[in-house]
């Protein structure tokens, strides 16, 4: 499966909204996206569907971290586009403090 990861455009919002929802996600971090305190974000699409992103902030809570998160289309679990999207990330070097998110898991 090919897959194009690309910065994040505001013209995509209607794609991410779907992948907020299949993902379990509140629509909350669309105010992450439209932040002065946004860093990045990268979009993953696969055949034109938007299947998985990343973004980062900064927040006054800790000054000192970059809070990131990882959106996922559960359907594309299989094909490793968070090790890609991380990746990236990486290569970018688009951030200087160490990384936070937090995790949790549908049982």
């Amino acid at each position: 499966m090919q897959c194009k990861i690309k910065r994040y455009e505001n013209k995509d919002e209607k794609h991410l909204s779907d992948l907020l929802y299949v993902s379990f996600e509140d629509e909350y971090l669309l105010n992450v996206l439209n932040s002065s305190r946004l860093i990045f974000a990268y979009s993953a699409f696969c055949n034109n569907e938007l299947v998985d992103m990343i973004f980062a902030w900064t927040s006054d809570f800790h000054p000192y971290c970059t809070y990131f998160r990882i959106l996922s289309n559960p359907i594309y679990k299989k094909a490793n586009i968070e090790e890609k999207l991380l990746t990236k990330v990486e290569e970018q070097k688009v951030f200087k403090f160490p990384l936070q998110t937090s995790m949790w898991k549908l049982l």
